[in-house]
């Protein structure tokens, strides 16, 4: 087993903060069914990747490489299908976003291969400043959320919504960066502010590329998520920051 008690006592107190706040969510707001819908799926896939980092790097890298495959036919998909009053700037989008998703594949195979730190460390803090963020601040938003973040882009993302999730994590960085990455507490919360903006500026290519296109979601595969490229449109910048930091 990769992970030690320590690291599996952090994995412990993200997964009790996430319920809570899926829980409050649950009991503030009228559409419980989607949002239910929604954290199985993240949890069936957070339970995948919890297994693949337990066992080995390369089953990791298995798993993100097939994700990856998957997006890239739900990019050209898209693409193929595209508004044609748009098309010139959908090129540009579909070219910058399949560009992202190989270096995304090279960043985080170049990082299973680093003998400096441990992987399953360093991708548990990148998963948790990109992806439990993303979640967070899709609880935060459903339930206090009140101003819009970027109306014309994604109008379901609130200020108060980014705010939460990235506090959240943030706090929960300020003890798992020394634990996973070896640095200092005020670093790391440094680090989780970078990656978490940075998601959402991820998440924002993305849902500008679907403007564009006229698109809701880029596939349905993951149910209450949409595509793949859906679910880690995060990582595809933020990934890039992580591997740069840690050279």
């Amino acid at each position: 087993m990769i992970f030690t008690t320590t690291e599996l006592i952090m994995i412990t107190m993200m997964s009790i903060v996430s319920i809570a706040i899926v829980a409050s969510h649950l009991v503030f707001t009228n559409t419980p069914s989607e949002m239910k819908q929604r954290i199985k799926s993240w949890w069936i896939m957070q339970g995948v990747l919890f297994i693949a980092i337990s066992y080995d790097y390369r089953v990791f890298i298995g798993i993100l490489s097939l994700g990856i495959l998957i997006s890239i036919k739900e990019l050209f998909n898209v693409h193929k299908k595209g508004d044609p009053e748009n098309k010139k700037i959908a090129n540009k989008g579909t070219l910058a976003i399949f560009f992202l998703l190989l270096l995304l594949l090279t960043n985080l195979t170049s990082l299973g291969a680093s003998e400096r730190y441990e992987f399953a460390g360093l991708i548990l803090f990148l998963l948790l400043n990109t992806q439990l963020s993303d979640v967070l601040q899709y609880c935060f938003g459903k339930t206090f959320g009140k101003h819009k973040l970027c109306p014309s882009i994604s109008p379901n993302k609130t200020i108060e919504g980014a705010l939460g999730g990235i506090i959240s994590v943030m706090a929960l960085s300020y003890f798992a960066g020394p634990e996973f990455l070896g640095i200092d507490p005020k670093d790391s919360m440094i680090l989780s502010l970078i990656l978490s903006v940075l998601g959402i500026v991820g998440d924002l290519l993305v849902s500008k590329y679907k403007r564009y296109n006229k698109i809701k979601d880029m596939g349905d595969i993951i149910p209450g998520h949409g595509g793949v490229l859906d679910r880690i449109d995060s990582l595809l910048i933020s990934s890039m920051a992580f591997t740069v930091f840690l050279l």
